[in-house]
């Protein structure tokens, strides 16, 4: 574990896209063994032989999921219109890595191969450090309660938000990023349920049908507020706020 390297190397040097140009396949089959490798690829993408890798994919809620998008979209100048019609183009597929359901689903449905680990960006704001050592497990990996507290506290928002090595604000030095609102940037809110700023009666229904039609049969759920309330999609697109057994 060096968490100093973490504070002063680009964490695209440290754990590359696949798919992007840089640094390239040939750079990335170079790197030595084990090779940490993320990406945004659906799983029909990815290589034949990613059964032979360890795979932890992250989920998240739809909503939040879109309104993040959203201001991704916007801080890189690849959209300049109103979330309602952003959020028309993420339920119609007509955004990058589309559709947001099957991307997910597909990843749902191998969860139980031993060498995907499935979780969500939900339980990893409420429950960091028993996300930790879920990783560190499925990585097998011995981490001491001293060594999960130290990562607990470098993962927190805020030092991500702090650190240069994370928060691609270089990008916005390039002029690649919009520095029309200062306050938009990739670490940005790091929350759950931030999408009922964004949506109204139309939009939610948008999504509520999408997710009632394309993942009630999985099992698939996913939690859309902090308060402990969780949100059961119903058939129709409208939605049922159940409070969860808080002993």
């Amino acid at each position: 574990m060096d968490i100093e390297k973490a504070k002063t190397v680009s964490i695209d040097d440290r754990f590359p896209y696949l798919e992007y140009l840089t640094p390239g396949l040939d750079a990335i089959s170079n790197l030595p063994s084990p090779r940490l490798i993320k990406t945004h690829l659906p799983l029909k993408l990815l290589p034949k032989d990613i059964n032979k890798a360890k795979v932890i994919y992250v989920a998240r809620n739809p909503k939040d999921t879109a309104v993040s998008y959203y201001h991704f979209c916007k801080l890189l100048k690849t959209f300049s219109g109103e979330f309602d019609f952003f959020l028309k183009l993420f339920v119609n597929h007509k955004v990058g890595y589309a559709p947001w359901w099957q991307h997910v689903l597909d990843f749902w449905n191998i969860k139980d191969d031993p060498n995907v680990l499935f979780i969500t960006y939900e339980d990893m704001c409420e429950d960091m450090e028993g996300n930790i050592r879920k990783i560190a497990d499925f990585l097998g990996k011995n981490l001491s309660d001293k060594d999960v507290k130290y990562i607990e506290h470098h993962c927190s928002f805020d030092n991500m938000k702090n650190n240069a090595q994370v928060n691609y604000e270089w990008m916005r030095h390039l002029g690649v990023w919009d520095n029309k609102d200062k306050n938009n940037s990739h670490i940005r809110k790091g929350k759950i349920g931030e999408w009922r700023l964004y949506f109204n009666k139309e939009t939610n229904y948008q999504i509520n049908r999408m997710v009632a039609h394309k993942l009630n049969a999985s099992g698939l759920t996913f939690k859309y507020d902090k308060d402990g309330a969780e949100t059961t999609d119903q058939g129709d697109g409208s939605e049922k706020q159940t409070a969860k057994d808080s002993t």
